[in-house]
């Protein structure tokens, strides 16, 4: 017989069992510093905070494992850094016709870097890509090896590429701790860090094409975060990530790495809360405080309140002082009435030193109408009634002092005339009384 207290032992070590090969199957595991809260599908991971400089997680950041869709990004990295952004490169049959994600490029088409650029970031496009590499150097080895050196000058110990798309290649091997090194060099360029940020682009005509408009589609989506560098491609699932992620004064870079199954939206929007515990952020100006008056042209009202739209954060690196956060308010110089409630007004900078590491949006609370005819000279409505009552009382006090003064230069004047008539009725007595008497004189 079985003794109870065995068999419930028993139940209990095939429940584990049976969790330890479901999480394997699934690919799901745990990050490192032995975390219990994050867990990834990727199968490497690395965050870095750009306000305190350092690593927040890392998952087997340093295995080697294929780069796939983020090569692109240091292909676009190499074409930045050493061709004019107007140049125009002539699109080769074999970059045209290369299989994987497109543009649209034509053999015999010339584009310039700078709409290439966008191409590779923007839409992860194959044949923009191979069009930068073969147009460079007019050899695709030669930007090949330009993109190795690059790595090796970076830092990057253990990255080699062999292609400018991300195919998969056996040689072709990065971790993720040396990409983050590349993401970080790649977004302090100002190209890259422009066309990053661009949610569209509009593409010039060329010889073969007419005017493109290109909008950014990535897996991850949100409403108070800004991502930029390459957070997958929408339609093409892509599941590695290589993100900058700006969330309220917090600047992150994300690298993910794995094998299709993963799911990079998940995964990022757990390291980013896993961020937000980890590191210590000062609350420097609160939702709704109000922060200085603005002027409006043409408006009703001529200065309003602006107010902070939503918190603000500003996180300090290791041993740094609050004394290291500065702000300043800049109120939008150009305001024309009509304004609308939640309409921004202008931006509160937050500075940790003297790098500018948040800006919140100021907002009014109220609508404000196109003012009357004054309000071109910056008077109000408010002020132009009490000014027009002011000189409607004035008017009034004058006209009524001016009526008290004729009043009494009407009543000056009839005594006059009584005063003159009884005198010259005196003198006609005594000339009659003289002439009575007979007196001459």
């Amino acid at each position: 017989m079985i003794h109870k207290k065995g068999l419930r032992a028993q139940n209990i070590r095939l429940v584990f069992l049976i969790l330890i090969i479901l999480i394997s199957l699934t690919g799901i595991s745990y990050g490192e510093y032995g975390n219990k809260k994050v867990i990834l599908t990727a199968e490497s991971a690395v965050v870095y905070c750009e306000n305190t400089g350092t690593v927040v997680f890392e998952k087997n950041s340093k295995m080697k494992i294929d780069p796939g869709e983020v090569t692109k990004l240091m292909t676009a990295l190499v074409a930045a850094q050493n061709l004019p952004l107007d140049r125009d490169i002539k699109v080769s049959r074999n970059a045209a016709g290369h299989d994987g994600d497109k543009l649209g490029l034509k053999k015999g088409e010339r584009i310039s870097v700078e709409d290439l650029l966008y191409g590779v970031l923007m839409l992860g496009s194959d044949d923009a890509a191979m069009a930068l590499g073969e147009g460079a150097y007019g050899n695709i080895g030669k930007f090949i090896d330009k993109m190795n050196k690059t790595a090796e000058n970076i830092g990057c110990k253990k990255v080699h590429f062999t292609n400018v798309t991300g195919e998969t290649a056996r040689a072709q091997k990065v971790t993720a701790k040396d990409y983050l090194k590349i993401l970080r060099v790649a977004f302090s360029n100002r190209t890259i860090y422009k066309i990053g940020m661009a949610n569209s682009h509009s593409f010039s005509a060329t010889n073969k094409h007419d005017k493109r408009f290109l909008k950014k589609e990535n897996i991850i989506k949100s409403d108070t975060m800004i991502f930029s560098g390459l957070p997958g491609i929408k339609r093409l699932n892509r599941t590695q990530v290589a993100t900058n992620v700006f969330n309220n004064g917090m600047q992150l870079h994300i690298v993910l790495l794995g094998k299709n199954g993963t799911n990079p939206n998940a995964d990022v929007k757990s390291l980013i809360n896993y961020a937000k515990r980890r590191l210590d952020g000062y609350k420097v100006i609160y939702k709704g405080k109000e922060t200085g008056k603005v002027r409006i042209k043409h408006g009703e009202k001529t200065r309003i309140n602006a107010y902070a739209a939503t918190d603000g954060y500003a996180y300090l690196p290791k041993e740094g002082s609050k004394s290291l956060i500065k702000t300043e308010t800049v109120m939008k110089a150009d305001l024309q009435a009509p304004i609308k409630a939640g309409e921004t007004v202008g931006y509160y900078y937050i500075y940790v030193g003297d790098e500018v590491v948040n800006k919140v949006s100021l907002v009014s609370k109220e609508n404000v109408g196109i003012g009357w005819f004054p309000s071109y000279v910056g008077i109000s409505n408010l002020t132009t009634i009490v000014i027009l009552s002011i000189l409607g009382v004035f008017i009034a006090a004058f006209l009524w002092v001016a009526s008290v003064r004729a009043r009494a230069m009407r009543k000056k004047k009839r005594i006059r005339k009584r005063k003159l008539r009884r005198i010259a009725e005196q003198q006609i007595r005594e000339e009659e009384e003289c002439r009575r008497r007979g007196w001459k004189y």
